[in-house]
């Protein structure tokens, strides 16, 4: 294993704060042109990747107030982006799942998020963006290993 104590680990965060925040902002503006709440964005999110999420389940993994969370939802009901049911073994629980009309808009959303960054990546040279995701690749994977981080 290569040694890496020489690694600027603050100039290493800087960077990925500052790339993180660059990824944040185009996907909420596209949030926003869509018309969806700030804090919608993260609570479709989790109900995208969690259908059947409750109310209480989205604060939880998302770290927003149960209320903000229960009052975005109705928002987001009222414009017709989630829809709440029942539980079939539970009725005091309410599931929350996409609506068509959701999935339909965030393709179109994905698309242009899509576009957006690759405008941003076309003033790198090809074998920079190829380096670039390896890269991240690496770092995902090293992240991963749950050992290395103790």
């Amino acid at each position: 294993m290569p040694d890496n104590t020489d690694i600027n680990t603050q100039s290493f965060l800087r960077v990925l704060k500052a790339v993180n925040m660059g990824m944040f902002e185009i996907s909420h503006r596209v949030f926003e042109e869509y018309g969806f709440p700030h804090a919608g964005m993260a609570i479709i999110g989790q109900v995208g990747n969690v259908p059947g999420s409750t109310v209480s389940e989205v604060a939880r993994r998302t770290g927003f107030a149960k209320s903000n969370v229960s009052k975005t939802v109705d928002l987001l009901v009222g414009q017709g982006f989630l829809e709440k049911r029942n539980d079939a073994n539970d009725q005091r629980l309410v599931r929350l799942y996409l609506t068509e009309e959701a999935h339909s808009q965030l393709c179109e959303m994905r698309a242009i998020m899509d576009q957006r960054l690759s405008k941003v990546l076309s003033v790198l040279p090809r074998e920079k963006v190829d380096c670039l995701l390896d890269a991240l690749s690496m770092l995902k994977e090293a992240l991963e290993h749950k050992e290395m981080i103790v």
